[in-house]
């Protein structure tokens, strides 16, 4: 059985004989309706919504293997296509996951971290993915070292520079330096009151006033504060006492700013 009908299979959970025969009469030419009515006993009864989701994974597979090939020449026209890249790449069924693969190796603009590559402040960046520390602790005198007037590095501040745009960019376009597919859409849906609720109201620690930390916490109620889940039968226009939700004996007047009486 093709690998490409497996996947078929597994992605729409029906019945592995109705789907290959459904796959190779959708690769026919063949429309819905007309499988639906005279090919039943090929796709072993399949209606016309199944036929479709067949279908639709179908073409999604054909477009994912069609990517994959387009890949993989791009890539080994770079000369940079290993024995392991190609088995990632041909044994990736996830269109996402695909796209991350190939990211180090899609062909960009000019960017700011080209530019830092091409004047030699790669080996700098490595030192700072790497964490790895310098004899002298001094950043200053390591990046003194790659300054080059001719390649457009005058100092060390604007090697540093340059080698923090290469970190920013390898970080960026790493799968491993990414977030999870899902994670910014799971992010976004959040509202910003559940978001509240999760991080405790924590508020932002090192800031005065108003932002500080515990600035998001709701503030206690005043004395004698009657809430409104509490006195749920506030209105009695003739002044007998009625029970709140927690059982208290209320009453309450109908003449403005009146107040309670508990008894």
């Amino acid at each position: 059985m093709d690998v490409v009908v497996k996947h078929v299979i597994s992605g729409t959970g029906l019945p592995p004989a109705g789907v290959a025969g459904c796959c190779q009469l959708l690769e026919e030419g063949n429309t819905i309706p007309f499988i639906a009515r005279y090919r039943k006993e090929q796709t072993g009864g399949l209606d016309e919504e199944q036929i479709r989701a067949v279908q639709d994974a179908l073409a999604a597979l054909q477009a994912l293997v069609a990517r994959k090939k387009t890949v993989l020449t791009a890539i080994e026209k770079q000369g940079k296509l290993t024995d392991e890249l190609r088995s990632a790449i041909e044994n990736c069924w996830d269109k996402q996951q695909l796209e991350d693969l190939y990211l180090p190796y899609r062909q960009k603009r000019k960017t700011r971290a080209e530019a830092a590559r091409k004047a030699g402040l790669e080996p700098l960046a490595m030192m700072i993915l790497g964490q790895r520390p310098s004899p002298s602790h001094d950043r200053m005198e390591v990046a003194r070292a790659f300054v080059d007037r001719e390649l457009g590095v005058s100092n060390p501040a604007e090697a540093l520079e340059g080698a923090r745009d290469i970190v920013a960019e390898v970080l960026a376009t790493h799968p491993r330096g990414r977030p999870p597919a899902g994670d910014d859409q799971r992010a976004n849906q959040e509202c910003p009151q559940a978001r509240r609720r999760r991080r405790g109201h924590r508020g932002l620690p090192g800031l005065p006033g108003p932002f500080g930390a515990g600035s998001l916490s709701p503030a206690p109620p005043p004395p004698g504060h009657v809430s409104r889940r509490d006195s749920r039968c506030i209105v009695n226009q003739g002044g007998s006492p009625r029970t709140a939700g927690n059982g208290t004996r209320r009453t309450f007047f109908p003449t403005h700013g009146a107040s309670a009486v508990q008894r």
